[in-house]
């Protein structure tokens, strides 16, 4: 056994130096690349710009690891020789299919055409990805180990955590170039490289259509304001550019990642997130180069209302329910409800946009939500919650845009024992919202009505609806609204910059409209309390909401709440304010409270009943 036992150590050990020898290649890439000729770098095709000075030209002796393999599609790969430049990327992509012949850490000699490439078309107005077609490929050696990856973050390069971009005014292929202190440079400027990330945070939770998930680095050391839940708040002139897209769909042939991932805001990755960096549809993402690290879960807590309020308090609330109609499902139908009867403690009016017809997406000619706002006040009973009323005026077939067929609008739930509502006139989906005077009262006709309803800001998009109240016989308007979505504004990493937000305009002629109607409340009852609530579309900071506000108007949660604390909705990674509560100044006071209730925007689409967070305030009027 003593003369066995080294003999099977020395199989051991020349086994080991073997298999080592095969996946490494010790010769250096300067050693093969030796002779060649002159030789055309990497950075000098990707240049320091969007693009590239050999762009629709032919170029010869491009050297390049293979850091990764897109199947029947191309590879990335990267130059062993880099300049110290920052500004120019290393990295490339290279179209060819027949990449079953090629590996990761091939040395390879290209030769082609480079081509800037417009995912989806140069017509979207996104940016481009530099790439070499009609390829010529040399292998020259094999188990090289692919160039460091770049760290983004500390120890690494910081990327810009405020500016997208400050330097162009319209195409930013034509700006000044400054990847240092603008975010669209900056990961332009690592377009195709290999980069890692560390300690990272999740900021924007999975979409399970896109397979995307948005992280800050190292914890968000580097970032802008954080929530306390682990997001990034935007803010006026500030979208947060240091936002990472973790790309989990694209098919990188190495990587393979867990089924059915669950990730939401305020989790975390300790080991490192490695990948390249691509572009795709207006967003700049990582294609991870080697599977997912496990996951550390925030274990997020779903909010509860913090106060309690008292006899005198009004309390009203908003919550979108994100396209429920009577076909929506059980467990739709519990969550929404167990979310308003006892985390919103059942205010005594709340807005609900995105309600829909009886029968939801089958397109019939139905337009009705009374069952299905009946099969929803019913779910409230069974939690405790109050008996409420439903009102709404059902909108023309097919007008109000949405999802065909559901005919979406905005409705309105009311506690009978808390709050009286008189009907006024007929409902009709086309009367604007007037007044008739009796007794020198002015009562709100019809009530409840839609406001302006003809008004072409409101084509294809929920009309605004008013009721009129008494709380402690004190005359209350309630507006409910769903402003016009922001589908179709120019992205935030798009070509054209600054983004042109080209659904601001339409949401400005909603606020003037409704802005219009708050004075005439003023004129014709002067003393009464108005509150307008809903889903603005748009932020506290935005144009919309000046517009609203018109120098009298109060909103509840940005004057209460700390900024950090201000959002109700999370898309790509950026926590932001589209639901809010104004009210009139005598409805608004010392003791006026507020919360923003985070319940479904960080998590994981598709595990969740509703997009937005609900909001909800206690009022008192200044005289009671």
């Amino acid at each position: 056994m003593s003369r066995i036992l080294p003999l099977i150590l020395c199989v051991l050990v020349f086994c080991l130096i073997g298999c080592a020898s095969a996946s490494t290649n010790r010769e250096l890439p300067s050693q093969k690349l030796d002779g060649i000729g002159d030789l055309t770098h990497i950075f000098e095709i990707q240049g320091a710009g969007h693009i590239s000075p050999f762009n629709r030209g032919k170029v010869e002796n491009v050297p390049g690891i293979i850091s990764a393999i897109l199947p029947t599609r191309g590879f990335y790969m990267q130059n062993p020789l880099p300049d110290d430049s920052d500004a120019t990327s290393e990295g490339i992509f290279v179209k060819y299919r027949k990449v079953q012949t090629l590996s990761v850490g091939d040395l390879v000699l290209v030769a082609g055409k480079v081509d800037e490439y417009y995912p989806g078309g140069e017509s979207t107005g996104g940016l481009s990805v530099t790439r070499i077609k009609l390829p010529e490929i040399a292998v020259l050696g094999s188990g090289y180990e692919v160039p460091n990856a770049a760290i983004l973050g500390t120890g690494g390069r910081i990327p810009p955590s405020t500016i997208i971009c400050d330097d162009a005014e319209g195409d930013v292929e034509e700006s000044r170039f400054d990847p240092e202190a603008d975010g669209i440079d900056f990961f332009e400027s690592l377009e195709s490289m290999v980069v890692q990330v560390n300690n990272s945070r999740v900021v924007g939770n999975i979409h399970t259509l896109y397979g995307e998930f948005q992280v800050v680095g190292d914890d968000g050391a580097h970032a802008s304001v954080s929530t306390p839940r682990g997001g990034l708040v935007l803010r006026e002139g500030d979208f947060n550019p240091e936002r990472i897209v973790v790309d989990v769909i694209e098919d990188i042939s190495i990587v393979s990642h867990p089924e059915n991932m669950h990730v939401a805001v305020g989790d975390r990755f300790e080991d490192p997130i490695r990948g390249v960096v691509s572009y795709a549809f207006g967003l700049y993402k990582i294609l991870p180069t080697t599977p997912l690290p496990e996951i550390q879960k925030g274990d997020l807590a779903r909010d509860t209302l913090f106060y309690q309020a008292s006899a005198d308090e009004l309390t009203v609330g908003t919550f979108n329910i994100e396209n429920y109609s009577g076909r929506s499902s059980e467990a739709k139908t519990t969550d929404i409800a167990e979310t308003i009867a006892v985390a919103m403690g059942g205010p005594d009016i709340i807005a609900i946009p995105e309600i829909q017809d009886d029968n939801g997406s089958i397109n019939d000619g139905t337009t009705t939500a009374h069952g299905t706002a009946g099969k929803l006040a019913a779910a409230i009973r069974h939690f405790g919650g109050p008996h409420y009323s439903y009102i709404d005026v059902e909108p023309e077939d097919g007008r109000d845009g949405g999802e065909p067929g559901g005919n979406i609008r905005v409705g309105m739930l009311y506690n009978p024992d808390r709050v009286s509502f008189a009907k006024v006139g007929e409902l009709n989906s086309s009367l604007p919202a007037g007044f008739t005077e009796s007794g020198g009262t002015a009562f709100l006709s019809p009530n409840p009505a839609r406001i302006e309803p003809g008004n072409a800001a409101f084509a294809a998009s929920r009309k605004p609806i008013v009721a009129r109240f008494l709380f402690r016989d004190r005359p209350v308007y309630v507006i409910a609204v769903h402003f016009n979505s922001k589908g179709g504004d120019g992205e935030l990493f798009g070509r054209t910059q600054p983004p042109v937000f080209a659904t601001e305009g339409k949401r400005g002629r909603q606020a003037e409209s409704v802005a219009s109607f708050i004075r005439q409340i003023r004129v014709k009852d002067a003393e009464a309390g108005i509150i307008v609530t809903g889903d603005f579309n748009d932020f506290h900071f935005s144009k919309t909401l000046e517009i609203i506000a018109d120098d009298f108007l109060v909103n509840v949660a940005q004057e209460l709440l700390e900024p950090n604390q201000l959002y109700t909705y999370v898309f790509e990674g950026n926590s932001q304010t589209l639901d809010h509560i104004l009210v009139s100044p005598n409805l608004y006071n010392d003791d006026t409270k507020t919360q923003i209730l985070h319940r479904y925007s960080e998590y994981m689409y598709g595990e969740r009943q509703s997009d937005h967070d609900p909001v909800v305030a206690a009022l008192v009027f200044d005289w009671l």
